[in-house]
This record gives structure tokens, C-alpha cells and sequence, in this order.
């Protein structure tokens, strides 16, 4: 932080994109989470830090990218303070600074979990097939989190996206042939994993 102070001139400004904290737990989107993220913000305590080395608050945007961030612009510009009154509130409000908000956190992804094993023993009993598509690192949260008697196998797949009508195309697959269409079978489903582009969501924001 003291580089950050030190770097700036009067009219610099420092962006920097996190994964939110805020959007992570109302989304529960614990499948975001693996060993090389495990930093998530919000605006209350990164106020009270830049403040204390003379930085302000300037502008907040929200965005879909890895199950939701934010994009954060700072400055050594005295800054309105109805910047950041709204989020915190909102922070606040959520309850992400009280333990009772992750214990039901954590009672909301054992819920999740139980019922995804669940459709996933229903799809492999009647025959189906399970496909996973998302990059295959984040893919290992989602994937480890599910019982093993479900003796599913679910190979993560990397997507990127082919041209801008957004049609996408696999590179890096963690597995040889990917099904066509035509491959599934009544009672198979896609298993999406969390991606990094804004228009594929988490995994567990389409239960």
C-alpha cells in the first residue's frame, strides 16, 4: 500500500479488479474458491485501509467476471463519500462481517451439494450422460465437492470464445472427445463450472 501512495502523483489513479465478497456469498458461489483465490474484498475494510495512507475511494463497478468483482479506482483526490455509503450499507445489510452469515453460508452449500448428487444419481440411474464444461482448475471445487458414490465421471473442459457472436470452442481439454449434441440422451445434463468470461455464470447460481 505505502507503493501504491508512494507511486501516485495528484492525479494518478490505481485500478484494481477483485473477486467481491458480497456477491460471493449471496450468490453462494463456493465452486469460485480454490487453492490460488482465496482473497475476497469488500469496500468497509479497503475504505478504512486507503484512508489511512491519504487514498480515497473514487468509483465502484460490479461485473460477472469469476462469479462477481469488482473494479475499484483510487486516487489521492479527496473523494464524495456517497461513493462508497452505498456499498457498505449494502455489505452491512448482507451481513458479511457476522459469523452467523457464513454458518448459513456453509448450511446453504451443503444444501446445494446434496441436491446436485442427488439429480446426479438420478441422471446416471436413468442412463444419462454428465459433461463438464468450464476451465478445469476452478472445475476441481465443484467436481471434489461431490460424493463418490455418485460414480460420476466429470472431465472439466477449457472454453474460449470463438468469435464475437459469442459462440464458444474448447482448447485445453482435460479429456480427449467432448459429446456432440446428439451423443446425449434423455435425463443428461451439462455440468457448467465457473469460467472467467462475463456471460457464463458460476456453477452454483444455476441451482
Amino acid at each position: 500500500m505505502l507503493l501504491i501512495a508512494e507511486t501516485l502523483d495528484d492525479t494518478g489513479f490505481f485500478i484494481f479488479e477483485a473477486q467481491s465478497l458480497i456477491q460471493l456469498v449471496e450468490r453462494i458461489a463456493f465452486d469460485t474458491i480454490y487453492l490460488e483465490h482465496v482473497s475476497y474484498l469488500g469496500i468497509r475494510p479497503l475504505n478504512k485501509l486507503y484512508s489511512k495512507h491519504g487514498l480515497h475511494i473514487h468509483h465502484i463497478e460490479l461485473n460477472e467476471y469469476m462469479g462477481g468483482s469488482m473494479r475499484v479506482y483510487v486516487s489521492k483526490q479527496p473523494a464524495d463519500k456517497d461513493v462508497t455509503t452505498p456499498f457498505i450499507e449494502r455489505e452491512e445489510e448482507a451481513g458479511i462481517y457476522s459469523l452467523d452469515t457464513y454458518k448459513q453460508f456453509m448450511n446453504s452449500v451443503k444444501k446445494f451439494k446434496f441436491n446436485l448428487n442427488r439429480q446426479l444419481y438420478d441422471i446416471k440411474t436413468n442412463g444419462g450422460k454428465i459433461i463438464g464444461i468450464g476451465a478445469a482448475t476452478k472445475g476441481n471445487t465443484i467436481i471434489t465437492s461431490l460424493s463418490d458414490s455418485a460414480n460420476t465421471r466429470i472431465h472439466p473442459c477449457n472454453l474460449a470464445p470463438a468469435n464475437p457472436d459469442g459462440i464458444y470452442h474448447t482448447y485445453t481439454c482435460t479429456f480427449h472427445h467432448i459429446p456432440t449434441p446428439s451423443n446425449l440422451t434423455h435425463g443428461s445434463i451439462p455440468l457448467v463450472t465457473p469460467f472467467m468470461h462475463d456471460n457464463v455464470p458460476s456453477v452454483s447460481s444455476l441451482w
